[in-house]
């Protein structure tokens, strides 16, 4: 008798008091104030961002993240290492916001073509043509490089780069200054022996003698007179034909060459050019990057390596202090 009179108290005090203390925590649970609403709605929209895509004369509005897969898909093959695809996404990323922060301080919206005048971008249609049976595993893959990295951007003195990417290198990359008309501090060359590998990484293209001579608008003892002048990196500064000079670039580009390191060889009616590498050499090299994370180097080494002294940040944080 005396455990169930004890036993009744207990219960009676739990139900007088429980109303008390469990009552405001039920409502915490429910209630939302609304500076907490302010700070949520606030995080969204500071997050958001539009793409919007110009192809073939019309006008595709993307989220951020699904243009940056549309990007990777379309720069590197996704048979590459993983971790070079994040290196991938982390650089398109990167490049929409250098591109649009003048026209768009607010960081809301981006303007580009689907081009290699920009980015090239691939839709999911031109994605299933691309990538036939291997479709999904693909996809699947990209995915994983670009949500792994969501909001993720390269900057420089708090600053979004400039983040140029190419193909592949010749072993060393080009200084900014040395193929364009400015220097940046982050585009310097460096070493890149992983392009060896690439199977675009050397070739002879042999021209016609005439159509060479056309297209430089040069006469024919020109030929006879070939000064080459390197630089630092194996490529190209200038070559003169005759009187004629032209820059590495101005050679690659007349001609259509892969790359500025160019080696001429005058053959009967024909010229052979022998290059190396891939691109304009500038920034990262994808088959570098691809060569370095099967080497074991993270997604985070490969982009300090080929962009130095920059720094990850978000979009995020980039839109706080703009």
């Amino acid at each position: 008798m005396r455990q169930t009179n004890t036993l009744t108290k207990v219960i009676s005090i739990l139900l007088l008091y429980l109303p008390i203390y469990l009552i405001p925590a039920l409502l915490l649970l429910f209630i939302t104030t609304p500076e907490a609403a302010s700070v949520s709605q606030t995080m969204e929209e500071q997050t958001d961002y539009s793409v919007t895509v110009v192809r073939e004369d019309t006008e595709h509005q993307l989220d951020l993240e699904s243009y940056v897969f549309g990007v990777v898909a379309g720069e590197m093959p996704a048979s590459f290492h993983l971790e070079a695809l994040k290196a991938q996404a982390i650089a398109a990323r990167t490049y929409i916001i250098h591109h649009s922060i003048k026209e768009d301080p607010s960081l809301t919206t981006g303007y580009v073509t689907d081009t290699v005048f920009d980015q090239v971008y691939k839709s999911d249609e031109e994605l299933k043509q691309l990538w036939e049976d291997n479709y999904e595993t693909y996809k699947a893959k990209i995915k994983e490089a670009v949500s792994a990295t969501a909001d993720q951007i390269l900057v420089f003195d708090e600053e979004p780069i400039f983040p140029a990417f190419f193909s592949t290198s010749n072993g060393y990359t080009e200084n900014a200054e040395d193929y364009w008309s400015n220097s940046l501090p982050y585009l310097i060359s460096v070493e890149s022996p992983w392009d060896k590998s690439s199977p675009k990484f050397a070739e002879d293209i042999a021209l016609n003698k005439q159509e060479v001579l056309e297209k430089l608008k040069l006469t024919d003892d020109s030929l006879l007179m070939i000064k080459p002048v390197y630089n630092d990196s194996g490529r190209l500064k200038w070559i003169a034909f005759g009187q004629s000079i032209f820059t590495g670039r101005e050679l690659r580009e007349a001609l259509n060459l892969p790359s500025s390191d160019i080696t001429v060889e005058v053959k009967e009616d024909q010229v052979v050019f022998k290059t190396e590498g891939y691109g304009h050499g500038v920034g990262m090299s994808q088959y570098g990057a691809d060569g370095m994370a099967k080497s074991g180097y993270t997604h985070v080494d490969i982009l300090k390596h080929y962009y130095q002294g920059v720094n990850l940040s978000t979009l995020t944080d980039l839109k706080h202090t703009n």
